[in-house]
């Protein structure tokens, strides 16, 4: 498993305060969360004179003194995107770019295929200022449903994007009416420590809430299966993970796609092999690919199991659970064993 990666993409050309706040918002990520900071490395334009910051650099400023203050290495905690050398702005002397952290070059993608990118690998997403790329971005991020944060307190795209879409982000983010307002009315020339750090903390814990570990429920789409799926969902939201379920998941295209991404960005997988459903096989097959171990559920005595469970599945980690406590003590035992896992080192980067 790896960390959560939270991307921080925006202007190239922030003054103080804004640099300083994402500096220290950076750092708080860090410290707060386990995650992993994504930037495109912009250092800035060749022939500017203007006394600005890029987003990037801020962020690489947070990053970096996290690293020195706990002792571990930079790349660890800041990963550095770029795309293909001969296809970046730096090739004709117009950008200067850091390649710090974990340093990533996207062999064959334009600049702004790498954009897109950064949004399809991020588990959240935080604006800051901008302009028309920044905009790009974030309906980049609604449209394949990765949780954005446009800051709107920092103006351009971000403040637009957040004013044209605020329903949007009040219910995707769980933040309430209050909350909002007090992102929107922040000033951070004027503002006080206490405001300060306020709406520092309600950016981590929105970005904790939503890059909470992920829990995959294999099952049949059934309206009979309902009633046990809401009981599993209350054990997994309770230990700290999202649940997730395909047929409640947005998705466009192959089904087959969404399900690959959805494994992949699962941190435990639970399957109900009871009715030995075929796309519930296949979609265990995916999971092993991707080197995932599901916990299998049989909703009933093992003896009734022995002449209906598939051969290749017999081996695997099956709990039979012929009731509700059985079961929920089962997933229960799973997800505590698997969180206690990504505690004491599970969570790598990838």
């Amino acid at each position: 498993m790896r960390n959560k990666r939270v991307v921080i993409y925006g202007g190239t050309d922030l003054t103080p305060p804004v640099t300083d706040y994402i500096t220290s918002l950076s750092y708080e990520l860090l410290e707060q969360i386990p995650c992993v900071l994504a930037t495109g490395g912009f250092k800035k334009y060749f022939n500017s004179t203007a006394n600005v910051q890029s987003t990037d650099v801020s962020v690489l400023n947070g990053a970096r003194k996290f690293a020195s203050i706990k002792g571990v290495p930079l790349e660890s905690v800041l990963e550095t995107w770029v795309p293909e050398p001969t296809k970046d702005q730096r090739q004709e002397g117009l950008v200067e770019r850091f390649d710090e952290g974990s340093f990533n070059v996207l062999h064959g993608f334009s600049d702004q295929a790498r954009r897109l990118r950064l949004v399809q690998i991020a588990d959240a997403l935080i604006t800051v200022k901008g302009v028309v790329r920044t905009a790009l971005v974030l309906d980049m991020a609604v449209a394949v449903a990765r949780p954005a944060v446009p800051l709107p307190f920092t103006g351009g795209d971000s403040a637009d994007h957040w004013k044209a879409n605020r329903s949007y982000y009040l219910s995707r983010l769980g933040i309430s009416e209050e909350q909002a307002e007090n992102w929107e009315h922040l000033n951070l020339e004027t503002a006080s420590h206490e405001q300060l750090a306020g709406a520092t903390q309600l950016i981590v814990s929105t970005i904790a809430r939503i890059t909470r570990r992920n829990c995959l429920v294999l099952m049949p789409f059934r309206e009979q299966l309902d009633e046990v799926y809401g009981d599993l969902e209350k054990v997994i939201d309770g230990l700290g993970f999202h649940p997730l379920r395909l047929d409640r998941e947005l998705y466009v295209g192959d089904v087959r796609d969404t399900v690959r991404r959805l494994l992949r960005e699962s941190d435990a997988v639970v399957a109900d092999i009871t009715e030995a459903s075929p796309n519930v096989m296949y979609e265990i097959g995916l999971a092993h690919a991707y080197d995932r171990e599901p916990l299998l559920l049989w909703r009933g005595q093992q003896e009734a199991a022995e002449t209906r469970l598939p051969f290749y599945l017999k081996p695997q980690r099956v709990a039979f659970v012929p009731g509700t406590k059985a079961l929920l003590d089962a997933v229960r035992e799973y997800l505590t064993s698997s969180a206690q896992g990504m505690k004491n080192g599970g969570l790598t980067q990838s």
